[in-house]
């Protein structure tokens, strides 16, 4: 392995590991939400878009209750599948030996996406960790999108 590939996979590495220190985010209707407040029985969930006013709630296992409100903005498809992509990646850089850009390349390849989605999802040696804040996070993400 040469020098240039060692420093992209050193680069998107600590990527990936920062991105761990983000909140969960649940996914309801193709709509993102961050977690605001947990109390013992109820979980209070935000829309990501901070000029939407929804709230959802769940309990704590994270099975749906209710959503409050009505969205503002067009849900976020694009967003999920690029985040749906850096979670599938995720595992295999950290638990295997082959090069990351080889890695990537290769769930790249594995994933349907639509055209949107791979226009805007980075290329690894363009991935970079201010990319992420924690409005933006690809940590854990919840998807319930089947009506309850």
């Amino acid at each position: 392995m040469d020098a240039d590939q060692r420093r992209l996979d050193d680069q998107f590495m600590n990527q990936i590991q920062e991105i761990t220190a983000y909140v969960q985010t649940y996914v309801r209707d193709n709509y993102i939400c961050y977690v605001s407040k947990t109390t013992t029985t109820v979980k209070y969930w935000k829309c990501e878009d901070r000029s939407c006013n929804v709230g959802v709630h769940t309990n704590i296992k994270d099975t749906f209750i209710k959503t409050v409100g009505n969205h503002s903005h067009l849900q976020s498809l694009e967003e999920i599948e690029v985040r749906t992509f850096k979670q599938n990646i995720k595992p295999r850089v950290i638990n295997e030996t082959t090069a990351i850009t080889k890695i990537y390349n290769e769930e790249l390849a594995r994933q349907q996406m639509s055209q949107t989605a791979a226009a805007i999802i980075p290329l690894p040696y363009e991935a970079k960790s201010d990319n992420y804040n924690s409005e933006t996070n690809a940590g854990e993400t919840i998807s319930v999108d089947e009506a309850e």
